[in-house]
């Protein structure tokens, strides 16, 4: 066994980080968590200095096969799907740079996440847990259609979900309604109706998995609640009423706001198009407010930024990936 010793020690229980404490490793899974004058006797200890230990990040939406440029998805379309597998690879090791070391991912291109993800879990490359959705499910010409399956009609949307599962996706993505990217839409409108989500959930949880729902308006919202959604992305339009049930169902929201703030402040350097950068304004604002409600009334908040890699600050340089929006 080994003790990795630091100054501090966050451990994710304790109200505050442990002081000079260390976490004890044996065959590559931790043990406990010490304080530096209760280690047991004869471990091999690395002493780390003046550093922090912290449990693994979970980033519990991402899109691996996006890189950082004004239009992702018009990146990946025109290229090679060897060259996106790379990318995706690549984010894989970037993600676990940025200390995160759980990821879930909400669509990628030809569904190559679920590849991504046994290539993780076999060790063929470094990468943390992936869970990916495979195909998002969206209707024809909807929201992200690039990353997805498009279904139409309840019959429609019940084979794609089967044929994702067949696949082997770990989860069920649907699309509800708009989203920032899309020249013909608009962040409220909603897509996928009750019925047609009804059915991919119900496929999902015949399997034993979970479903998640892209939404951002009132109305999407109610429709993937309606619908038996497990988690609801972004929602940057919720309100009290909603806020109330997604609680008392423990229902999941996943808020991205870094995701909007970087489109923000980043937007115009990128040379991102001009319909995106009026929408990110807008549903900046609303994502703060609602980010407060949720935290205030007491529905399940999951951290996710919506991106395709992590951060690295390393010689005092940032690496972010673009937004999946």
């Amino acid at each position: 066994m080994k003790a990795y010793r630091a100054a501090q020690v966050i451990d994710g229980v304790s109200e505050n980080p442990l002081k000079h404490g260390a976490v004890v490793v044996e065959d590559g899974r931790i043990v406990s968590v010490e304080t530096d004058g209760h280690l047991p006797a004869g471990l091999d200890v690395v002493d780390l200095g003046d550093a922090t230990l912290l449990p693994g990040l979970i980033d519990a939406h991402v899109h691996l096969v996006w890189n950082a440029s004004k239009e992702p998805h018009a990146v990946v379309a025109q290229e090679s799907r060897y060259l996106t597998v790379l990318r995706a690879a690549a984010n894989c090791m970037l993600q676990l740079r940025a200390g995160v070391t759980a990821v879930r991912d909400a669509g990628s291109t030809d569904a190559v996440a679920i590849a991504v993800a046994k290539a993780t879990e076999l060790g063929l490359i470094p990468g943390p847990r992936i869970v990916a959705a495979g195909h998002a499910i969206c209707m024809t010409g909807g929201h992200s259609s690039s990353l997805g399956r498009e279904a139409d009609g309840p019959d429609g949307v019940r084979h794609a979900a089967r044929s994702e599962i067949k696949a082997g996706a770990h989860f069920i993505k649907l699309m509800a309604s708009g989203g920032i990217y899309g020249h013909a839409e608009e962040v409220g409108s909603p897509q996928l109706t009750v019925d047609e989500m009804r059915a991919a959930v119900e496929e999902a949880h015949k399997s034993g998995r979970k479903t998640a729902a892209h939404a951002y308006s009132r109305r999407a919202i109610t429709n993937a609640l309606d619908a038996g959604i497990d988690s609801i992305e972004h929602a940057s339009f919720l309100d009290a009423e909603l806020a109330d049930r997604m609680r008392q169902a423990g229902i999941y929201i996943v808020p991205t706001l870094s995701t909007y703030q970087d489109m923000y402040d980043r937007g115009p350097e990128l040379g991102t198009p001009d319909y995106i950068l009026r929408k990110t304004a807008d549903v900046l604002a609303a994502s703060r407010a609602a980010f407060t409600l949720a935290l205030e009334t007491g529905v399940p908040i999951a951290a996710g930024r919506s991106t395709g890699l992590g951060s690295n600050r390393g010689n005092g340089r940032r690496t972010s990936a673009s937004l999946a929006l």
